[in-house]
């Protein structure tokens, strides 16, 4: 590996790095999954492809490229998820803003997300070092939950090869040190693909430092234009310009109103026409708005705000009016509105979804999404609300609710060949008082439900170690009528409960 003859006299690349970023938000969405083998895939089925996994799956021998249900065959407790191109752009867009603070000039790599080249140069008599200021960023990155590294160098390739084998801060001294520490960084560690990684496997070579050393002649022709873009990179041959990248300032109109209107159709149509304008630039640049934020100027009154979320990015004014004149309806102004100001969020689509955003065809999920999308406008964004899994021992604690903000569709079983369909164990969220069973005439003890037929049980259930001891006996109880009730005895006070029923 060679260093450039024109080297800077002072670092001008930073290198934030963090690995696996996809799997990692998964990770963030679901931090009961923490301890357990998960798995990033590419869509949701079983014969879909491992993108990522995390080190208890490897550790499991689940590897990249391996299919989701051959992986489900070597480990029952596997959590798969599919994370979609626009949850990866949302979350390096919030990267993007949080890096800003820290430097005016940041460059996400559009190939590799979770990838973010900083402009280091000029900071260091404003944070007291480049050390500090790194440190800053990397505290930055992992107040979000996010692993991460962060190198501060001379060279892109050989800083990124630096930051793949640590966590934390690196600051390089000189560009001999940054090529030296480079030259032995695994290949492995590069996120190369399998066929690249096969071949150098068999000519031997398995640190960077070997891949530079390789003559460049023929390399293209004979492993591919990765190898040929690694070795330029890796060799100090190819200079790549930092090309710096700025949020785009959201979509904004203030709409004047004179006389002051309190009026819900007209307020309606002036936003109409408001919103035709910004909607044509958005479709123009291959974006959908997510939502619209109101602010309503009252004559001689405080303002009111609103915030009204889209089910997804759509260009349509009739379903973005539709969802204020439903959050219209519900309010009570204290005085006629002088000035409305809208504020769009936007998400960028791609060339073939900006093609449906404009459309708008109907789908099941998208009708149930506009549907609750149009309940939260009516109601607020807490009325629509989902349950999450919690992992604890006691069954009426391991769930919670939390706001619902896209509809999935439902996960398909590997064994829903089976004719019969799944028993589902509906819990109550508060136990239901039982009285002591009688020693004669059982249709007495469960009322409505029914003589007791059959009880199965007991299953002893030990919760609370770290507080009040709790111990249960739990039992199936299958009545003449049919049911299948879930009951338990609390042991400390001989009292009995109904928890649950079997659909």
């Amino acid at each position: 590996m060679q260093t450039s003859l024109f080297a800077p006299k002072a670092p001008d690349i930073a290198c934030v790095d963090i690995p696996a970023f996809p799997l990692q938000l998964v990770l963030r969405r679901h931090p009961e999954w923490k301890n357990d083998p998960v798995v990033l895939v590419e869509e949701d089925r079983p014969t879909a492809e491992i993108l990522w996994a995390n080190r208890p799956a490897r550790d499991l021998r689940i590897r990249r490229g391996m299919k989701f249900a051959q992986a489900q065959s070597l480990v029952a407790r596997l959590h798969g998820e599919v994370v979609s191109p626009d949850a990866v752009s949302e979350a390096v867009g919030e990267l993007l803003q949080i890096l800003l603070q820290l430097t005016p000039n940041v460059e996400p790599d559009e190939g590799a997300p979770g990838l973010f080249w900083l402009d280091p140069r000029g900071l260091a008599p404003l944070y007291g070092d480049l050390e500090t200021w790194a440190q800053l960023v990397h505290e930055r990155v992992r107040e979000r939950d996010l692993v991460n590294s962060v190198v501060v160098g001379w060279q892109r390739g050989t800083a990124f090869a630096i930051a793949r084998t640590r966590t934390g801060v690196r600051l390089l001294a000189d560009p001999e040190t940054e090529t030296r520490e480079a030259a032995g960084v695994s290949l492995t560690r590069l996120g190369l693909s399998p066929a690249l990684l096969r071949s150098m496997a068999v000519l031997g070579v398995k640190t960077l430092g070997d891949f530079a050393a390789l003559p460049s002649a023929g390399l293209r022709l004979r492993y591919g234009e990765e190898a040929a873009r690694l070795h330029s990179i890796a060799s100090g041959e190819a200079w790549i310009p930092f090309r710096a990248r700025f949020p785009d300032k959201p979509p904004r109109v203030e709409i004047p109103l004179e006389p002051p209107d309190n009026d819900h159709t007209r307020l309606l149509f002036g936003m109409k026409s408001a919103l035709h304008p910004l909607l044509d630039d958005l479709a123009r640049r291959d974006k959908g708005v997510t939502a619209l934020h109101i602010t309503l100027d009252l004559d001689h009154a405080p303002s009111h705000e609103e915030r009204i979320e889209t089910a997804s990015p759509t260009l349509d004014v009739t379903r973005l009016l539709d969802l204020v004149r439903l959050r219209l309806t519900h309010l009570q102004l204290a005085a006629a509105v002088e000035r409305m100001v809208l504020v769009l969020e936007t998400r960028s689509v791609s060339p073939q979804q900006a093609d449906w955003v404009r459309k708008e065809p109907r789908r099941n999920l998208r009708d149930l999404a506009n549907a609750l999308a149009r309940l939260k406008a009516s109601f607020g964004p807490e009325s629509v609300v989902r349950a999450r899994m919690v992992d604890t021992c006691c069954p009426e604690k391991r769930f919670r609710w939390e706001a619902a903000a896209e509809v999935n569709a439902p996960r398909t079983s590997t064994e829903s060949e089976h004719p019969t369909s799944p028993l589902v164990r509906c819990v109550y969220a508060v136990p239901i008082r039982l009285p002591d069973p009688p020693r004669h005439e059982r249709e007495r003890w469960l009322g409505g439900h029914g003589a007791v037929e059959t009880m199965l049980g007991p299953g002893r259930l030990r919760t609370g170690w770290w507080e009040q001891i709790q111990e249960r006996d739990y039992y199936w109880v299958e009545t003449r009528t049919g049911e299948i009730l879930w009951v338990f005895q609390e042991k400390a006070e001989k009292r009995w409960f109904l928890h649950g029923a079997v659909d």
